[in-house]
């Protein structure tokens, strides 16, 4: 039956030792006639006394030899059984225990623990970072020519871009007008920077032209939001003047425009 030990038997154990140490015990004792010692009365009988003599010299060493093996069998014997004994006790507390532990539930109904058997190696899928208060939704970019005023509600990103991103400062008169609902928020993860007039690759965007600056593109064919691990928060933006040393942990989104976000590869 499952879950039942088999113990060690140790009366059964030692009943055949003692029959095995008998048995050589006796083996050990040689016959008296085993084979008889002649009067050499001839020739032929001198040389078959001296192979009798050898024969039972070597009986007599052989016998010597298995005299030990009795005892020894048996103290061996008598020590491994305790051995077994002990683990036999050991194994049947490891599955005591195991029978009584909580059964866990692959299905999760029920009571008892629950499995957590996701994805490789059993742990549980990572959760998505949250959006942040107010994310870049790369959807919502709007693209003018430069120094065309923006959309209300609208920020340019890069001052005389013609670049124009939802600006978080409206939620102070219409609050919710920019918040977590972007569909296409952008990973800082995800930029590439080129040489400025390089072809990006494909599925990208060039953030602010001739930058070098490529992101996703979410109208290209075959875009698939994916949860951002760095998502940009509008409202970290820093804005400094050209060519000023950026905040520590910040990187200058657009070179030389003196627009700072966090690095992503910073420490966290």
């Amino acid at each position: 039956m499952a879950g039942v030990p088999a113990q060690v038997q140790p009366g059964g154990l030692l009943s055949a030792a003692t029959e095995v140490a008998a048995h050589l015990e006796r083996s050990a004792t040689p016959p008296a006639t085993a084979m008889p010692i002649t009067t050499p009365a001839s020739p032929v009988d001198a040389a078959a006394g001296s192979a009798a003599a050898g024969i039972q010299t070597k009986m007599s060493a052989l016998s010597a030899q298995l005299a030990e093996k009795g005892p020894e069998l048996q103290a061996k014997t008598t020590v491994s059984t305790a051995t077994l004994q002990a683990q036999d006790a050991q194994n049947q507390a490891t599955i005591t225990a195991l029978n009584t532990a909580p059964k866990v539930s692959s299905l999760g109904g029920g009571s008892g623990v629950q499995a957590a058997g996701f994805g490789t190696g059993g742990a549980p899928p990572l959760r998505p970072p949250p959006l942040p208060k107010f994310p870049l939704d790369l959807a919502a970019i709007q693209r003018l020519a430069p120094g065309q005023p923006g959309t209300y509600g609208y920020m340019e990103l890069v001052p005389g871009s013609g670049v124009w991103v939802p600006d978080p400062s409206v939620n102070q008169l219409h609050p919710g007008t920019v918040g977590p609902t972007a569909k296409s928020p952008l990973d800082l993860g995800s930029i590439m920077r080129l040489d400025p007039g390089a072809l990006g690759p494909p599925g990208y965007m060039e953030l602010v032209p001739h930058s070098g600056v490529w992101v996703p593109d979410p109208g290209s064919p075959g875009f698939v939001p994916q949860p951002p691990k760095f998502p940009l928060d509008l409202g970290s933006v820093t804005r400094l003047a050209p060519g000023a040393l950026g905040p520590p942990g910040y990187m200058e989104l657009v070179p030389h425009s003196g627009v700072w976000v966090p690095d992503p590869r910073a420490p966290h």
